[in-house]
């Protein structure tokens, strides 16, 4: 699977674990747009799969065109 480590957040000072997925994955990458805002891609069981954050900074899946 792929799990992100996030920044603590709120009043708690431990980090935050993310994990967009627990099926197996390879071909991990992750990437910053020209916004600043992160983009994660990765290739889950033979699928391409992608995460982005929104306007607040949460992660979002990514709906891709078919074929893609």
């Amino acid at each position: 699977g792929v799990r992100l480590r996030l920044p603590a957040g709120g009043a708690s000072r431990r980090p935050r674990w993310w994990r967009p997925t627990l099926r197996p994955a390879t071909r991990v990458a992750l990437a910053m747009g020209d916004d600043w805002r992160l983009c994660l891609a990765a290739v889950v069981e033979g699928e391409l799969q992608v995460w982005q954050e929104d306007a607040a900074y949460r992660w979002q899946a990514v709906e891709l065109p078919e074929g893609a």
